[in-house]
């Protein structure tokens, strides 16, 4: 007697009615899944969400296509977005069944009927396909045909991950009715790369052929460098230079970057540090320093100096002689600037940017390699820092000149803007 009243439970458990779409109390249904390709296929994008998420998935070989092609437009998306975008570009819907378990169905709309027809008619070019294998017509390798709902096994269902809910739905009212059916359980892979026979199918007659799909599971580590890491290079111009030609290297919280002041007065190499901290999907928030080598510029100045000449006749006063003597300028500077910029992702490659520039030029005078002070000059120059310069700014907030100084800060804030190219290795 308790064996019957147990198998009735057990029979009663699995055939608890759908749950619906519980996904708005489903935090798995919030969790974001890392995409690192623009196209999947139906079959591999459900393995990535399958695999971050841990929600189940099944669907009915015979009506939904594996290989239908879907395109993704971000990074990261949560689960709930992916499921819509499946079912709008791939007319494909779902149910949720007992909170983490998802199944596939046809959109019961004009456009699931076309995807649904487009699915027989490549059913039915793979049953020639496969006749012809029968037939020998050609080689064993060509691909074998996908189950169409016309033939006794309409009723293989493909399992992506470890569900035993699967099968009391297909077992049970859920999935309209019972009958003989077989379960093709499916798991995403923990390699580098895999052989995925057909889109996931593990169909009776598969052969040594098929798709390579690389896996999405690097661990710890290659997550970290898929969304860190950086090596790119790029060009830039701003009010000073026009054409800089740059490379950067490292991490999006810290790396390196190599520019070449390629325009202007004094052409030099450039390097410093940046960081960014990412907004959105598409914006970036950026901060740099640069410096670079020591540049000058060499002047000179001509003084005048009187003396008392020999007296040539003793009722005559002795003659004044004046002197000139040219007095040799060298004038050396060093800028240091800070960048904050906003960045925009183009795509996964390309993006550009732009912001203000913080410039800090400071100057060093120097004669016969001594410190030189204008104030010690005769005649006097009030101006001589903008006489004597390197870099002609176009404007000033501060200036700390003073002919009593031997050197002397110039501060003004610029813009800059870059094109960047980014290398990926993903």
């Amino acid at each position: 007697m308790a064996k019957p009243v147990i198998s009735l439970l057990v029979v009663f458990l699995f055939l608890l009615p759908v749950t619906g779409r519980t996904q708005d109390a489903n935090p798995m249904f919030y969790k974001e899944i890392q995409l690192i390709h623009k196209s999947y296929t139906l079959d591999a994008l459900t393995r990535e969400i399958q695999e971050q998420s841990g929600i189940t998935f099944s669907y009915n070989a015979a009506k939904i296509d594996p290989h239908r092609r879907i395109r993704v437009h971000a990074e990261k998306l949560t689960v709930e977005r992916l499921l819509g975008l499946v079912k709008k570009r791939a007319g494909i819907d779902y149910q949720v069944i007992h909170g983490n378990h998802i199944v596939y169905t046809p959109v019961a709309s004009v456009r699931g009927k076309i995807v649904l027809k487009k699915v027989h008619n490549r059913a039915r070019e793979r049953r020639i396909a496969s006749h012809k294998i029968n037939t020998g017509h050609i080689k064993k390798s060509a691909a074998p045909a996908l189950i169409n709902a016309d033939t006794p096994a309409a009723r293989q269902i493909v399992v992506i991950g470890d569900s035993a809910v699967a099968a009391a739905y297909y077992m049970g009212a859920g999935s309209g009715g019972g009958g003989s059916l077989q379960m093709i359980q499916r798991y995403p892979s923990k390699k580098d790369g895999w052989k995925d026979p057909y889109g996931g199918l593990n169909l009776p007659g598969d052969t040594k052929s098929g798709r390579i799909y690389k896996s999405s599971t690097h661990g710890p580590v290659g997550v970290f460098l898929k969304e860190n890491a950086l090596l790119g290079a790029g060009i830039s111009a701003d009010e000073i230079y026009y054409f800089n030609p740059m490379m950067y290297a490292g991490f999006t919280f810290l790396h390196v970057i190599l520019s070449y002041n390629a325009t202007g007065a004094y052409p030099q190499w450039r390097y410093g540090l940046g960081a960014a901290v990412k907004i959105s999907d598409k914006w970036n928030l950026e901060l740099s320093f640069n410096t670079g080598k020591t540049f000058s510029r060499q002047f000179s100045f001509t003084i005048f100096d009187t003396i008392q000449g020999v007296p040539q006749d003793s009722l005559l006063p002795p003659p004044v002689i004046v002197t000139k003597k040219d007095v040799p300028i060298s004038v050396q500077s060093k800028l240091a600037r800070v960048v904050l910029s906003a960045s925009w992702k183009i795509d996964e490659r390309f993006s550009v940017s732009g912001g203000a520039v913080l410039n800090s030029l400071k100057t060093d005078y120097y004669t016969d390699d001594a410190p030189l002070f204008f104030n010690s000059l005769s005649p006097r120059i009030p101006d001589a820092d903008k006489r004597y310069q390197t870099i002609h700014p176009p404007y000033l907030l501060t200036n700390t000149y003073s002919g009593s100084k031997s050197s002397n800060t110039k501060i003004w804030i610029g813009f800059q803007l870059r094109l960047l190219y980014r290398l990926s290795f993903f």
